[in-house]
């Protein structure tokens, strides 16, 4: 019988490691974890140290200002990150940031195109893209809830009508005039 194969990750933006433990117990090797915060770069060595692994810890920040490449997928949006057309020497725009992240042509978003207020009142278009979750990621996970509660209501109308079909057959051989009605 042959092992099943075994897949090698990098994790980009650890933070503590939450990701990167699910990844390990889904079977994949982290080859390195690269956070630029330092309290969480203690935490994943302290981790590593604790279950005796070997993956690099790299405390630094890779996304700053990156170029975006025209044959690799892009990198994860992320807020006060500037991100560069792959071809022309300009940043991407909020549009491109949402095609990125999936968003219908059609959505428009409100507010100032680049802003480094740093409050949650002014939030840039660019923050705005970056902070929400992908449209079609959001779709594919509510698709999978809305089948299982699907699936659940169906199970147990199933098993409504079995037991109320059991207690229809119940009904014809009892004697009407001993039967009392459920409450």
């Amino acid at each position: 019988m042959n092992s099943p194969p075994k897949y090698n990750a990098l994790s980009l933006f650890s933070g503590a490691g939450g990701m990167d433990i699910g990844v390990q117990d889904a079977g994949f090797d982290i080859l390195a974890q690269i956070e630029i915060d330092e309290h969480c770069c203690n935490t994943l060595r302290a981790a590593g140290e604790r279950e005796k692994r070997d993956s690099k810890i790299v405390e630094s920040d890779i996304t700053k200002y990156l170029r975006l490449h025209r044959d690799r997928p892009a990198n994860t949006l992320r807020c006060g990150e500037i991100f560069y057309h792959p071809i022309e020497d300009r940043s991407l725009t909020p549009r491109e940031y949402m095609r990125i992240h999936g968003y219908p042509d059609s959505y428009l978003l409100k507010g100032p195109i680049r802003s480094r207020t740093g409050t949650v009142k002014n939030l840039d278009q660019h923050r705005q893209v970056a902070n929400s979750v992908l449209p079609p990621l959001a779709k594919a996970l509510a698709s999978k809830i809305f089948e299982c509660l699907n699936l659940a209501i169906s199970a147990m109308l199933d098993t409504l009508r079995g037991g109320l079909c059991r207690q229809a057959l119940d009904l014809r051989g009892a004697n009407p005039a001993t039967y009392r009605r459920p409450r």
